[in-house]
């Protein structure tokens, strides 16, 4: 398996081109594992850091100019983090698509093996790329008829400078230069444009001509799109696309804004599908499927469909649509991590043109659970390597009692006490992964499979792996013969890659905690159990610091209640009865928002608290009023 070695805290994603083969790095010798934790590695944005985590503290370092020696040569500065983090940042951005090999003076920082004074390592950016979405001409809203604009979308594989990407766009109409205008996403990724005014004829259509060239991003990609706009007196169709995600729906697109107070019943209508639901949009009608259907389909549009002007449709269309078979997916089902076990503890998903899909398994090891919380909350998946291990990775073919349409979105449940032993107590992350070969979707032309099977892990371990040497986990994963452009094509291999992968931790226990601090540093404990909603009594609990120290140990009551006068901050809770074991953390940063409750009120610190109330809010004149007061004597 080529698989995982991406850092998770330094990289944009990647969407490189290049195959995992020409993206691994070649391994760190595992005795650095002493003086370095991880480093920065695999494929990563051309404006990331350069960074190394330190096994140990480094102690009056004042010159950090000579650490790091780059092939090709990079300029920038070097800063101690802290007194275990030591990151670079180049003065400039990186080359797109390049390889850099990386050697760092580890005898600089403090005493090491002879052996081990320089550590060398290797990582690469993302090749540059980009693609262009259109979406199609839309009307202003209102009066303004008489023009148009069109909008659409950048996507480029890594960041890329604003500047240069407007410079990947022009527009021309009626033999005129048109202003492009932008709107860039934060990420600086994703960036929008928009041919504002196209100011329509009155009787003949005109052309207006999309040019798109990536050199100033250094891509070789180049072309031009021709787009016809409708006359002022005419009403028709310009435009019918499907839409495949996330439900299928077909877009109508007009010339001009339709009628909205009218029934379009019967004057739209899909071979296949008597039961169309309808939309309007602006000159947009949107048609979604009862069901999803594949093939070449027609699509009939009856004259009468009014505009705002209440122009008429004065002619009919066929229109012969392509639906295509759902995409291969998987999703989870819910958002929780914790899950009450009895016998089994099953993972639930939903998944949809897939036979098969591929199951890791990783255990965060009980006895490492606090130094996990450090960095991580449940559901968190920093420096997992650090405190957990692969335990299974395997195919699991989908299967069901009942008869499965694999075209439709079906729930499935993997038992995990099947596949692993579980330990009480430990954290477990599961990852739903899926190759070409597993896709039930209809390709054009039919393709070899590149890929072998998945195999399951084998019970005799290798003496070396991944999991023994420093380094960050990381699920990023890109196939033998990754294509960007292809990204979105299921009869490439380019598209099962791990940004469609799924990934989610959980926990099997059945206690069910609670925890409320007031002001005066008392905290109040409340567990139950998750299966029976019982209170539970002789529940230990201890309390620990970030530093994972032990602060106090107590017990719940027989109403399952515990509470505690602190003298320091507690950071974890571990609960345990027999088996069971719980965690919650306990620092401010993790409680619950009360900002959707009423909290407010005094605090008294003399005399006593008391209040008066009556029977009900409002009384006439002349009632009797009926009081009642408390009073607060603790």
């Amino acid at each position: 398996m080529k698989k995982f070695i991406i850092p998770v805290v330094f990289f944009l994603a990647v969407l490189s081109a290049c195959s995992p083969k020409q993206n691994r790095t070649p391994e760190t010798e595992i005795g650095f594992s002493k003086y370095v934790q991880a480093f920065t590695s695999g494929t990563i944005s051309k404006e990331a850091a350069v960074s190394v985590y330190l096994s140990q503290a480094v102690k009056g370092l004042r010159n950090t100019g000579d650490l790091f020696q780059f092939t090709p040569e990079i300029k920038g500065e070097t800063v101690l983090i802290g007194d275990r983090i030591l990151e670079f940042r180049p003065a400039e951005s990186l080359e797109s698509g390049t390889t850099y090999k990386v050697e760092l003076a580890l005898n600089k920082l403090f005493e090491v093996e002879k052996q081990f004074e320089k550590m060398t390592f290797q990582f690469s950016t993302v090749q540059q790329a980009f693609s262009l979405s259109i979406e199609g001409l839309k009307n202003y809203e209102g009066q303004r008829s008489a023009q148009m604009q069109l909008s659409g979308y950048v996507l480029t594989a890594d960041v890329a400078d604003v500047e240069e990407v407007e410079q990947t766009i022009s527009a021309n109409y009626n033999n005129s230069q048109m202003p492009v205008l932008w709107r860039h996403d934060a990420g600086q990724r994703k960036h929008f444009f928009t041919v504002d005014s196209i100011t329509r004829q009155q009787e003949e259509p005109q052309e207006l001509t999309i040019f798109w060239d990536g050199k100033s991003l250094d891509v070789t990609d180049s072309g031009t799109k021709s787009i016809e706009v409708p006359p002022l007196n005419s009403f028709k169709i310009i435009e019918t696309t499907v839409v495949h995600q996330p439900e299928q729906c077909i877009h109508i697109r007009f010339s001009d804004p339709l009628l909205k107070a009218q029934d379009l019943e019967g004057l739209v209508v899909l071979e296949s599908d008597a039961d169309l639901r309808m939309e309007m949009d602006g000159n947009v009608l949107k048609a979604w499927t009862s069901k999803r259907v594949s093939g070449e389909i027609t699509l009939n549009v009856y004259q009468g469909i009014k505009s705002n002007n209440y122009a008429r449709l004065k002619e009919s269309g066929n229109f012969l649509l392509q639906f295509t078979s759902a995409e291969p997916k998987v999703r989870l089902i819910g958002k929780g991590v914790i899950v009450p076990q009895n016998t089994t503890l099953e993972f639930p998903f939903e998944a949809i043109s897939l036979n098969a899909v591929d199951v890791r398994i990783v255990e965060i090891f009980r006895d490492n659970i606090l130094q996990f919380f450090q960095e991580n909350k449940y559901d968190g998946r920093s420096e997992l390597r650090r405190v957990g291990r692969l335990m299974y990775e395997g195919k699991v073919d989908l299967q069901s009692s009942e008869t499965v349409n694999f075209n439709e979105w079906n729930t499935f449940k993997i038992n995990l006490a099947e596949l692993i032993s579980i330990q009480q107590g430990a954290i477990y992350r599961i990852e739903l992964q899926f190759k070409k070969e597993y896709s039930l979707y209809k390709c054009s032309e039919k393709q070899k499979n590149s890929l072998s099977d998945f195999a399951t892990v084998q019970s005799k371990e290798d003496y070396k792996t991944e999991w023994d040497s420093p380094g960050w986990y990381s699920n990023y994963f890109y196939p033998e013969g990754f294509e960007w452009r292809e990204r979105d094509n299921p009869c490439h291999v380019s598209y099962y890659n791990s940004d469609r992968f799924e990934s989610r931790n959980i926990f099997a226990s059945q206690l069910g905690i609670t925890a409320k601090e007031g002001r005066i540093h008392t905290m109040l404990f409340a567990v139950s159990n998750l299966v029976t909603t019982e209170p539970e009594a002789g529940v230990e609990l201890k309390l620990f610091n970030f530093q994972n120290q032990l602060i106090e140990t107590i017990q719940t009551d027989v109403n399952g209640f515990a509470q505690v006068d602190l003298k320091k901050k507690p950071y974890l809770l571990v609960a345990q009865k027999g088996e069971q074991f719980a965690y919650l953390r306990l620092d401010d940063g993790t409680s619950l928002s009360v900002s959707n409750f009423n909290v407010s009120g005094q605090e008294v610190k003399e005399g006593m608290k008391g209040f008066i109330y009556g029977e009900r809010d409002v009384w006439r004149p002349g009632d009797t009023l009926f009081l009642n007061f408390i009073l607060d004597t603790e």
